[in-house]
């Protein structure tokens, strides 16, 4: 037969004469022929074409020269030319153009099948070719994939250890500004205590200088004392005011709570990092952002997440990593706003951070260009959030 099921129950067609396979479209078009029950490829049914044509050919040439032949001999009743005559010893006699026909059929049919089996030997040939050829284009497409891949996985490497670098750099320089932040400290104490002993000095000048006025008898002495007090109280002044000044710097500025207002009554000992967080120097913020993350309080959150928005990128980075360190899922809507920001890096660190808090591990590139993709994903998290508070389902 020429249909065969396989175990999926689709119809295979293969040709009865050289068991190729035919496509289910030869048979639809009529390429394909069917003679009774057996199926016959294009290529096979045109080579049996040409071998009928060839013999019908053969066969009319046959007899236009040979033509009808007059009978032979006195015998009455003898066959026309072509048939079989007795001969003497009662054996058939065939005519030479019976013979010559048969001759020539038979070898138009061995050139004929010749043909089909060239025909089925170049189309397997091709198909190799075509196999050969795909086999090199698959082979180009999974080494230009490794190429590609190669050098994703080195422009990786080079960013991760700039930015390793750059984290050192920044650790350095924390060092750096808290070495000299002591020193300042240090010295600010020691010119404070200086000027405490001199101003200590002058009220005890000015004591005596008071009493002695008051014991004064003659008024060119009164005028002299009162004279000598007048300067004492002018650099009692002067040194009151230095003293001021130093305790001022050493004091940071007064500003707003930065988040919710925390209770009236006595603040934590860390509030007075807080009010450094609004200095306009970003070291000043760089370093308040790092202590308040050592503190481990997760009170400091809530002052904490509105530095997600700061204009320097250093603050925001340090910032990001710190909500993560901290532990407390107030600061996810930060969290995931921060997913939007202008800075690669700092889009990185805040997803790290969001799932350290949130245990969950929702896709995000921070590292890609497409801003409309970077905006489903975060609207992505932000519905997944949304639904976990709902459901109190959330850490």
């Amino acid at each position: 037969m020429s249909d065969r099921n396989d175990a999926a129950g689709i119809t295979l067609h293969f040709c009865a004469l050289c068991n190729e396979s035919i496509p289910k479209v030869d048979v639809d078009s009529g390429r394909a022929k069917r003679h009774k029950d057996r199926l016959v490829c294009g290529t096979c049914d045109r080579a049996m074409s040409a071998t009928h044509a060839a013999a019908a050919a053969e066969a009319a040439g046959s007899a236009q020269a040979g033509g009808p032949a007059q009978p032979v001999g006195p015998a009455e009743g003898a066959g026309s030319w072509g048939t079989a005559a007795p001969s003497a010893h009662g054996e058939a006699v065939h005519r030479p153009a019976e013979a010559s026909s048969g001759a020539g059929a038979i070898l138009v049919g061995v050139l004929a099948l010749l043909v089909a089996i060239g025909g089925v030997l170049w189309g397997r040939w091709q198909r190799e070719q075509d196999l050969k050829q795909a086999d090199v284009r698959q082979t180009e497409a999974r080494a230009e994939w490794s190429r590609t891949l190669g050098e994703s996985q080195r422009a990786l490497d080079n960013e991760r250890a700039a930015r390793q670098a750059l984290e050192n750099t920044l650790v350095d320089a924390r060092a750096e500004w808290q070495r000299v932040a002591n020193e300042s400290r240090r010295a600010s104490v020691a010119d404070a205590s200086k000027l405490a002993g001199e101003l200590e000095g002058l009220r005890g000048t000015l004591a005596s200088l008071d009493q002695r006025l008051a014991a004064a008898v003659s008024h060119e002495e009164f005028s002299s004392l009162r004279g000598a007090a007048d300067e004492a109280r002018l650099e009692l002044s002067s040194l009151a005011k230095k003293v001021l000044d130093l305790e001022e710097r050493q004091r940071a500025p007064q500003v707003q709570p930065i988040a919710p207002n925390p209770a009236a009554a006595a603040q934590p000992s860390w509030f007075g990092i807080v009010q450094r967080l609004k200095s306009p120097d970003f070291s000043t913020r760089w370093t308040a952002v790092q202590e308040l993350g050592e503190t481990g309080d997760p009170e400091v959150v809530d002052y904490l997440v509105p530095i997600l928005q700061d204009p320097d990128v250093f603050v925001r980075l340090a910032t990001a990593r710190e909500l993560g360190n901290l532990g407390s899922t107030k600061a996810v809507d930060g969290l995931i706003a921060a997913l939007g920001d202008e800075n690669s890096t700092v889009r990185e660190e805040a997803y790290v951070a969001l799932r350290k808090l949130t245990k969950k591990d929702l896709p995000f590139d921070a590292q890609s260009n497409d801003s409309a993709e970077r905006q489903r994903r975060i609207k992505a998290w932000q519905d997944w959030w949304k639904k976990a508070r709902e459901d109190a389902s959330a850490p």
